[in-house]
């Protein structure tokens, strides 16, 4: 799987998650705020990052597309 990092406004690591089959992954207990989601697929050079909004009690959902070829 691919490692997704979980990057604090000032770019600062707080989290990181590795995919599972279909590229889903989950980080739980994230603290509500502001965050990028990063990931790079090193073989092929590809990365990608996209910034998401962590709600109270909540789940947040994000689609991100990566091609890895």
């Amino acid at each position: 799987g691919l490692t997704i990092t979980l990057l604090d406004a000032k770019g600062q690591p707080k989290a990181q998650a590795v995919t599972k089959d279909g590229g889903m992954f989950e980080m739980l207990e994230v603290p509500t705020g502001d965050y990028r989601l990063y990931v790079a697929k090193e073989i092929t050079g590809r990365e990608k990052s996209e910034a998401i909004k962590v709600k109270p009690a909540s789940t947040t959902v994000v689609e991100m597309g990566l091609l890895l070829k």
